[in-house]
């Protein structure tokens, strides 16, 4: 039941592949997860500045009991390399914008 839940709410997203040159949007998820740790993060994309590799987002913070808001590099390389990598274990997905069947939404005509 749960693989057939999870199957339902992936048809409302697709992927956004970084590691090819797609570019992240307000908006978009960003999941953080080493392949070789069990631990992970996601984010919600605030803002991002491609020249910079840095992105703003909002995080649960268990510690604090809410929301917050911060700066995430994307790539561990120093900003004063040339060509700077994203970091490795980046996944993101952006909310399909029309007739997603995951998640309705009715704005204001």
């Amino acid at each position: 039941a749960r693989a057939e839940l999870i199957r339902k709410y992936a048809q409302a997203f697709v992927p956004v592949n970084l590691y090819s040159g797609e570019r992240l949007t307000t908006g978009d998820l960003l999941v953080y997860r080493l392949p070789w740790d069990t631990l992970g993060h996601v984010f919600i994309i605030k803002n991002y500045n491609p020249s910079s590799l840095l992105a703003e987002v909002l995080e649960a913070s268990q510690s604090a009991g809410t929301i917050r808001e911060r700066t995430f590099p994307l790539s561990t390389d120093p900003h004063t390399q040339s060509r700077r990598l994203f970091r490795p274990g980046l996944f993101t997905l952006r909310l399909k914008p029309l007739n997603n069947k995951g998640c309705a939404y009715k704005g204001k005509s």
